[in-house]
């Protein structure tokens, strides 16, 4: 503890060195407040506008001076002259006074508290016997030491004892009764009596100060006591040995500290000048009230006394029961929430004696994590973005609140693909988390050429962006006619779209037999190739005497050989007329019918399922046209499918016998067969069309022309088989020719000679030629001219 004296010494330096070091003191103080909190604009000052500007360290935008900001526009701090009223004595920067200087033996700490008896510091300001003057301070509330609880020095005759000096050394008591009497149980130089100090004491007859026993007074008794007459050096002498009279049996008058219960006078009598005892220095039992604390029981024992300040009254520090009224005692006061009897303020009593709540700037460390009322942290303040929220949780990413200077953004969610992500970093494209605020995808990279665009948009042919896997350019748009097709490939002839200024068309098929050719100009006559119903042929130039006119139609038709032709036109009924040649007109014989499944016109004939002789379009009356002597040429349009036989398509002559007749047979595999019979050396000949399938259900053109001695089998206008026979017959072998229809006649469709039946087969547009057709006849007979 420091003296008066010695803090008076130190006094002066003091002061000096304050006024040195308060300036750089506030401008650290300036510095530490000021931290995050000062935006500095670059305008010229106007202090309490509301904007820090350049020279102010704050700006609330008002008057008061009271408040966390001057009107100086300076951060309010301790010793700036001003007391803050805006913060409440358990808020952080509370000042109860502000005196401006750093000097903490006046009556304003440097702390900005008011300087108190009991607060350690010896107030300098007071002069002696003013109210407030304090001799001493030691910071505690014992009066058995050197400085007492009111700072006054402790003096022997103050009625406390003193109990933190041993025996001999200066100042020592032994007892202190508060008063100047010499022959009570304490002296007046706070010593205990005893007999042969030469002081009547407390129960000593007489003390003549010596240890004679010889003389008048011995071990302060006097030597003639008990005769019941007074004499001299007796004080009383009432001749008995009652102790408990006025007299005691020492001759001694009964007093107060004598050890002996004057009966009537006292309630007790313990024979010491101890007032703190069970019996006080008036030789009255102690009790809760009296004024004097009893020191000489155990704070468990009955009547054990923290203090005694000789009034019932609560509230004033000491209790109706003498207990210390305080902060820590472990009883609830007046005045306190609680009181837990220990200095942690960790737990759920302060040691403010405040019960313990989120936000009082006390950390709670007492409870597990979950419990209710479990504190991370508590900073004493309701600022969400700093390291401890206002329900006194530590700050973390995904709480809800941003963290400054540590968050960008926080949503209090665990989803990483909203706008806020789950470190607390503003979804950004190219973070390589997905969005759904605004991105399609993000691969968390700046390459623009994959699956992922640098917009985190899944990459898409016309973005224009080219991505290398899947795409030959790209030009950002959906147009189909530009060197960049609206699929991302490159223009070219074929792909069904015409490239402006480069195509004149583009039908994308790869037919040279439509409007387009396959080289992307339009169809035109003369291109050499034929515009599929627009020309009738185009052989690529001007002439007209090749078979094809240079305006690409054909010439006339000349049907100049043709000896048999039926068309079915005529649709109903059992007759066919033969719509030219010189054959007559043919009958539908058995079950041959006319169809309306026709490849030219409106009608054809189908010969049926299982089809035998009596099934066919039969052809009678005089047919010595049909003779052959020379080459010929058979054909027409047949469709069939499934099935296991074959069929007839144009049979002239009989069957099986040296110099029969022709046949054009569909076999049963669908290959496509002209048989003969014997030739002229009875040897038989045959030539095959295979592999071209011609039961698929569609219609084909078929024909067979012989020239010279060769066989040539055409298919849709395409030679597809061919044979070298010597010694063909010249006419077929006609049995009963006059008999209508009979074996031997000539016919259409039936049983043909590959099976004992036929199989169903549509037939159209047959024709007959005695002499060879040429490719364009051939093309032209195709197209039903």
């Amino acid at each position: 503890m420091r003296s008066r004296a010695n803090q008076l010494a130190f006094a002066g330096e003091e002061e000096a060195m304050l006024k040195l070091i308060s300036p750089v003191l506030l401008l650290g103080l300036c510095l530490a407040s000021c931290g995050e909190q000062v935006v500095v604009r670059q305008t010229e000052a106007s202090c309490g506008d509301g904007e820090i500007e350049v020279g102010e360290q704050c700006d609330d935008g008002n008057a008061e001076n009271t408040d966390g900001c001057t009107n100086a526009c300076e951060i309010a701090v301790c010793g700036d002259g001003v007391t803050r009223k805006d913060v409440g004595p358990d808020e952080g920067g509370f000042e109860a006074c502000d005196d401006g200087n750093e000097e903490d033996t006046d009556a304003c700490l440097s702390n900005c508290q008011l300087a108190q008896c009991g607060d350690g510091l010896i107030r300098l300001d007071i002069a002696e016997d003013s109210v407030g003057f304090e001799a001493c301070d030691d910071g505690n509330d014992i009066e058995a030491d050197e400085c007492l609880s009111d700072c006054s020095l402790a003096r022997c005759g103050d009625g406390i004892l003193r109990e933190d000096l041993q025996e001999g050394v200066s100042g020592f008591e032994a007892c202190d009764d508060g008063n100047e009497i010499d022959d009570d149980a304490c002296r007046t130089d706070c010593s205990l009596p005893r007999c042969g100090d030469g002081l009547i004491g407390p129960g000593e007859g007489c003390d003549d100060g010596n240890e004679d026993p010889t003389d008048g007074c011995n071990n302060c008794q006097p030597a003639a006591c008990g005769d019941g007459v007074i004499q001299e050096g007796e004080q009383c002498d009432d001749g008995n040995d009652v102790e408990e009279d006025n007299c005691l049996s020492n001759c001694a008058a009964a007093a107060c500290g004598d050890g002996v219960i004057w009966a009537g006078h006292e309630a007790c009598d313990d024979g010491n000048a101890q007032q703190d005892d069970g019996c006080t220095g008036l030789c009255q039992e102690a009790r809760c009230g009296d004024g004097i604390q009893r020191v000489d029981l155990a704070p468990e024992e009955l009547g054990y006394e923290d203090c005694d300040d000789g009034n019932e009254a609560e509230g004033d520090g000491c209790s109706d029961r003498c207990l210390q009224e305080r902060c820590g005692n472990g009883r609830v006061d007046m005045g306190e929430a609680c009181d837990d009897g220990n200095d942690s303020d960790g737990d759920a009593c302060t040691t403010g004696c405040r019960e313990a709540v989120c936000g009082d700037g006390i950390q709670r460390n007492d409870l597990e994590q979950g419990a209710a009322g479990f504190e991370e942290c508590d900073d004493g303040d309701e600022d969400e973005s700093d390291l401890c929220l206002s329900n006194c949780q530590a700050a973390r990413c995904g709480d809800g609140q941003v963290w400054l200077g540590r968050e960008d953004c926080d949503d209090g969610n665990d989803d990483p693909n909203d706008g806020c992500n789950n470190q607390c970093v503003i979804a950004v494209c190219g973070d390589g988390i997905v969005n759904r605020e605004g991105e399609v995808c993000d691969d968390g990279n700046d390459v623009d050429g994959d699956d992922c665009t640098n917009a985190c948009l899944q990459a898409q042919c016309g973005d224009g962006i080219l991505h290398l896997d899947n795409e030959i350019c790209d030009d950002g748009n959906d147009i189909d006619e530009d060197d960049c097709t609206g699929q991302c490939d490159e223009a070219q002839c074929g792909d069904g779209f015409v490239w402006a200024g480069e195509e004149a068309c583009d039908d994308g098929n790869g037919s040279n037999e439509d409007a387009c050719l396959a080289n992307c100009v339009e169809a035109t006559c003369g291109d050499g190739f034929v515009h599929g119903g627009v020309e009738a042929c185009d052989d690529g130039n001007q002439d007209d005497d090749d078979g094809c006119q240079a305006d690409c139609t054909l010439p006339d038709v000349n049907l100049e050989g043709l000896v048999l032709y039926y068309d079915f036109e005529s649709g109903e009924g059992t007759v066919a007329d033969r719509s030219g040649g010189v054959a007559n007109v043919g009958t539908m014989v058995g079950r041959n019918t006319f169809t309306g499944d026709a490849r030219h016109g409106q009608f054809a004939m189908l010969s049926p399922e299982g089809a035998t002789d009596a099934d066919k379009l039969g052809i009678g009356g005089d047919i010595s046209d049909l003779d052959m002597d020379g080459d010929y040429s058979f054909m027409a349009w047949i469709k069939a499918s499934g099935g296991g036989n074959g069929a007839g398509i144009i049979t002239l002559g009989t069957c099986c016998n040296p110099r029969q007749g022709y046949t054009l047979n569909l076999q049963s595999g669908g290959d496509l067969r002209f048989w003969g019979g014997s030739d002229r050396d009875d040897t038989n000949y045959n030539a095959y069309a295979r592999n071209v399938n011609l039961k698929d259900g569609q219609w084909h053109h078929v024909g067979a022309r012989v020239s010279g001695n060769t066989i040539e089998l055409i298919v849709d206008g395409e030679v597809r088989g061919s044979e070298n026979i010597t010694n063909l017959p010249t006419s077929p072998s006609l049995l009963n020719p006059n008999e209508d229809h009979g074996r031997g006649a000539p016919s259409v469709g039936g049983r043909g000679i590959s099976g004992a039946v036929g199989t169903q087969i549509y037939i159209d547009e047959v024709r007959v030629y005695r002499g060879v057709v040429s490719n364009d006849q051939w093309r032209q007979a195709m197209e039903g001219r």
